[in-house]
């Protein structure tokens, strides 16, 4: 390509950016505002953000800790999160950024809270 036809060429994307730019809202962004702002009127008039934050309480995440914890079935030791509320375990799942396990779990590191939760556990030493 010689020198004055990317000149031209140029000069024409210039053009086409201004013309673009002029407009202000393309179609994507008009259907994404509008849908946006379709909803925030509609739950504006419906809901009681009150009842909303009573509802929240008694939702299972609602109070609780999450600590960081290691597997222990194997060798491996893959990076869990355990979630505690009111000193009761209630829920274990893999730690998306534990450098062994990246968050996946194997089928033992899978059964461990099912394992801390059996009745037939042993909670002390005979």
């Amino acid at each position: 390509m010689d020198r004055s036809t990317r000149q031209a060429s140029e000069s024409l994307l210039r053009q086409q950016s201004a013309s673009t730019r002029k407009q202000g809202v393309n179609r994507r962004e008009w259907v994404r505002l509008t849908i946006g702002g379709g909803a925030g009127l509609a739950l504006s008039g419906l809901l009681d953000l009150s009842a909303v934050k009573a509802a929240n309480e008694n939702l299972k995440l609602a109070n609780v800790s999450e600590f960081t914890t290691s597997c222990n079935f194997c060798s491996c030791g893959c990076g869990m999160i355990a979630a505690v509320r009111e000193d009761k375990l209630i829920a274990m799942e893999g730690d998306y950024d534990h450098i062994v396990n990246r968050g996946s779990l194997c089928v033992k590191g899978i059964s461990m809270f099912a394992t801390h939760a059996s009745p037939d556990r042993l909670a002390k030493p005979r």
